[in-house]
């Protein structure tokens, strides 16, 4: 049995909205910032996809002091995050992306 999937993998994001310190930190871990234009048409595609949507990480060791306890963080605030500092209360949870 095979089973059908798109995997995206996350990297940082070109363009005019990095900032020098995003950009600093982009050269720091050797990848190649993606074109925004490139992100928005695998996301489209990933999200019309009929296929199940599921996601995964390797979380890393958070630092266990007092003052830089992690916060608790749902996935769709990290992807928004991402994409752009958007706050994801502000978005239709139910929303589907515009089809051509």
């Amino acid at each position: 049995m095979h089973s059908l999937g798109l995997a995206i993998q996350w990297g940082p994001i070109g363009g005019n909205s990095l900032n020098a310190s995003q950009r600093a930190e982009a050269v720091f871990v050797g990848a190649q910032p993606q074109r925004i234009k490139s992100l928005l048409e695998v996301m489209e595609r990933f999200l019309n996809q009929s296929h199940p949507v599921v996601s995964s990480f390797v979380k890393a060791e958070a630092d266990t002091s007092s003052e830089n306890k992690p916060e608790n963080n749902h996935l769709v605030d990290s992807v928004t995050r991402i994409l752009g500092e958007i706050l994801a209360s502000l978005l239709d949870l139910n929303a589907h992306m515009k089809t051509k």
